[in-house]
């Protein structure tokens, strides 16, 4: 009829950040999924859509699908528990760019696209934006941010989502692996937003 227990620690409640925070990644080759899983949610990453591109190299198997998605949700367990993350991110089914932008971007108070063709607009002018917009919230609730695989996504799928409501980036200069962008945006994302302890 009762239960008891002591106070071992006190888990601090505001490790997670207050941006839900979604990266939509497209399948890239080998292992590299691995790194993206473990690294981003270190980083504070709150959900992972693994996507397929028209450039996406990998390819689709149902039959090796169940097994991926496992081995993912294991990494961010690990990874959120050595982070000392109180949430471990939820990992996604693979889906399609249009599909996934057909059914969740109107979900998202800012949807950002990386894009090697945007040469100008970079994250901290939509920021801006986004404020000038949105006056009275300080903070967006959700973002989502989709980075292309290897080759990066196609002028169609990039208009796709801008017709969507996605907000198209540049992230500097230089060409990111897709392994590094998503990670470098949400670090970005995170730093703006004040999730990083800055």
């Amino acid at each position: 009829d009762a239960v008891t227990g002591d106070m071992i620690r006190k888990l601090d409640e505001k490790v997670e950040s207050q941006v839900n925070l979604t990266l939509v990644q497209g399948l890239p080759k080998s292992d590299k999924m691995d790194l993206i899983v473990q690294k981003g949610t270190e980083l504070g990453i709150q959900r992972f859509v693994p996507l397929e591109t028209e450039r996406t190299i990998v390819q689709y198997d149902s039959k090796k699908e169940a097994k991926r998605l496992e081995r993912w949700q294991r990494i961010a367990k690990e990874a959120a528990e050595q982070s000392h993350r109180l949430v471990i991110p939820e990992l996604q089914e693979v889906s399609s760019l249009r599909g996934w932008l057909e059914r969740e971007a109107a979900a998202y108070d800012l949807l950002l696209i990386a894009y090697e063709g945007e040469s100008e607009r970079g994250m901290r002018e939509v920021f801006q934006q986004f404020s000038v917009d949105n006056p009275y919230r300080v903070i967006p609730q959700s973002i989502a941010i989709v980075i292309g695989p290897e080759g990066g996504l196609t002028k169609e799928e990039v208009d796709f989502a801008l017709e969507k409501g996605a907000r198209a980036v540049t992230l500097g200069p230089r060409i990111l692996r897709t392994e590094t962008a998503g990670l470098v945006a949400a670090a970005i994302i995170l730093y703006h937003y004040g999730q990083m302890g800055g």
